[in-house]
């Protein structure tokens, strides 16, 4: 049986308060149930029994969202828990249990070795935008939707020639006015 650390405040951070009851029981088994690495070989079908839940995978990611990352589909990795349980500079550690848990991140490609120097390499599962980028996105999301409006109004609108404003009554060449100044401040 593994024995682990286990932080006593993590009841008044605020991430953790934040989780339903539920999501907090399935974080403790996550953490009870990980190897000395902090991966957790995928057994939904435990999980949901032992908490008495109703989750899947994916959903577990998205709860967890950058502490829960999704190796393969066989292992997740608790993306703290070395650090946590070895300290900051594990990766360092001449200790035979931190070096075995290095030893299963190398395997599976987390941890990487270059002249003696490991270093972790966990990809970043989220697209990385700058406030720029971001309001470029949402100008783009704008001119969009104002395309859209004013494809609408076009096919509402249509222009008349001169001679077929001179053939409409004066209460259908007022309503004429009336869309066309609508469709001009479309347009602006």
């Amino acid at each position: 049986m593994a024995k682990r650390f286990t932080d006593n405040q993590k009841w008044e951070d605020s991430w953790f308060m934040d989780l339903t009851v539920e999501q907090k029981l399935i974080w403790i088994y996550l953490l009870d149930h990980c190897d000395n690495a902090g991966l957790w070989k995928i057994n939904i079908k435990n999980l949901n029994y032992f908490c008495s839940t109703n989750i899947s995978v994916e959903g577990l990611l998205s709860i967890f969202n950058n502490r829960l990352i999704k190796i393969n589909k066989e292992i997740c990795l608790i993306t703290k828990f070395c650090t946590f349980q070895y300290g900051y500079d594990f990766l360092n550690s001449k200790n035979k249990a931190v070096i075995a848990a290095i030893n299963k991140l190398i395997q599976l490609g987390i941890v990487k070795e270059l002249k003696g120097i490991y270093t972790l390499s966990i990809p970043y599962t989220y697209p990385i935008n700058t406030p720029k980028e971001e309001e470029e996105d949402k100008e783009q999301e704008k001119d969009k939707l104002k395309d859209k409006d004013e494809d609408k109004v076009k096919d509402k609108f249509e222009y008349k020639t001169k001679e077929q404003r001179e053939k409409m009554s004066k209460e259908e060449l007022e309503q004429y006015h009336i869309q066309e100044d609508i469709y001009s401040q479309t347009l602006k």
